[in-house]
């Protein structure tokens, strides 16, 4: 059995996949402006590309590099098939280097790709933060604001409380209390003007004289007396002031506390998410893409076989199960009529023995 030739190959496997040179098929209307992305592979551009590779190392471009890998493998297979190893070598070489560089470069620009979107994260996240000291910046701004008018209230409770305890100590009614004589000086008093009534004065001087003695004494301990009650009702009131002072002080604080608590509850996750993406960033760890998302990157992450088209594959498979016999040619076993007799044609193979 003889190994059909590469050239007829398609039409012996049936590929429908096979490229006429007279008659090219005709890409749909809404792939005409994408020619890499239709399915009959544009070969005088993949070549290009491969030459253009091969001369300096550079990649075509990403939806481009898909293309270019299977036609380098379609070579490559093509080549083994017509018995060109050597030719067949080169474009393994091709193909094993092609896909190497464009899986690094695929790892660069997925890291280059994964650096903006953790930076792009983080200010995200910066922002959220900010929104949430905003919201509780003002939650804290009216606690500032409830206290100034509770503490407008106490300090205006506490200047009318002070104009009453000025009024009262200022009236002689509350003063009067305080000075009452006692029965000792108004005796003396009493029998002072009896005595000048009986115009025994120099009697009433001795008692004049004693009754004054006492008056001073007297009006020295009710000052005494007198201040002491202003004082403590002074201290009562600043006592009462301070307490409400406290209270209004407590209470500001506790919301506060509360306030900066759920402030801190909010943003914590926040900051430990910020603090994990810093760290991945500078060790240069990022999440890799999964399989399948992209077909430019699973082109190069899947096997080998993975970048051959359905033609490829069915010219290995045809390679695999064809038997390499040559076919022998044999003359003279036909018989030849001569003469109305048949004659038999012996080989010269037969002759010579």
């Amino acid at each position: 059995m003889t190994i059909t030739p590469i050239d007829n190959f398609d039409k012996a496997v049936g590929s429908n996949c096979s490229s006429k040179k007279n008659s090219p098929k005709k890409a749909p209307k809404s792939d005409q402006n994408f020619p890499w992305t239709y399915y009959i592979i544009n070969s005088p551009r993949c070549e290009k590309a491969l030459e253009t590779f091969r001369k300096s190392g550079t990649l075509p471009s990403v939806l481009e590099r898909p293309q270019v890998a299977q036609y380098i493998k379609r070579m490559q297979v093509s080549s083994m098939l017509m018995g060109n190893y050597q030719e067949a070598e080169q474009y393994k070489n091709d193909s094993e280097r092609f896909i190497k560089i464009c899986k690094d470069s695929l790892n660069e620009d997925n890291a280059t790709f994964q650096k903006h979107k953790l930076k792009h994260e983080i200010l995200e996240l910066h922002a959220q933060i900010q929104k949430i000291n905003e919201k509780f910046d003002q939650d804290i701004n009216a606690l500032l604001e409830e206290k100034k008018k509770m503490q407008e209230q106490l300090d205006s409770k506490y200047t009318e409380k002070l104009d009453k305890f000025v009024q009262k100590w200022e009236d002689e009614s509350t003063l009067r209390a305080f000075s009452r004589q006692s029965v000792r000086l108004t005796e003396l008093r009493s029998q002072e003007k009896s005595l000048i009534f009986e115009k025994d004065y120099y009697r009433a001087a001795q008692f004049k004289r004693d009754a004054d003695l006492l008056e001073i004494q007297e009006t020295k301990k009710a000052q005494k007396k007198a201040e002491a009650a202003m004082a403590s009702e002074r201290e009562e009131i600043e006592l009462d002031y301070d307490k409400q002072q406290q209270q209004l002080n407590n209470i500001i604080m506790r919301k506060s506390k509360r306030v900066e608590r759920l402030r801190e509850d909010a943003i914590h996750p926040i900051v430990a998410r910020i603090n994990k993406l810093v760290m991945d960033r500078d060790k240069g760890y990022f999440p890799q893409p999964l399989d399948a998302s992209f077909d430019t990157e699973t082109m190069f992450q899947r096997t080998p076989m993975a970048i051959s088209t359905p033609r490829t594959r069915q010219k290995l498979v045809q390679f695999k199960t064809t038997k390499n016999a040559q076919k022998l040619q044999l003359n003279g076993f036909r018989p030849i009529p001569m003469d109305g007799k048949v004659k038999l044609v012996i080989p010269k193979l037969a002759q010579s023995r």
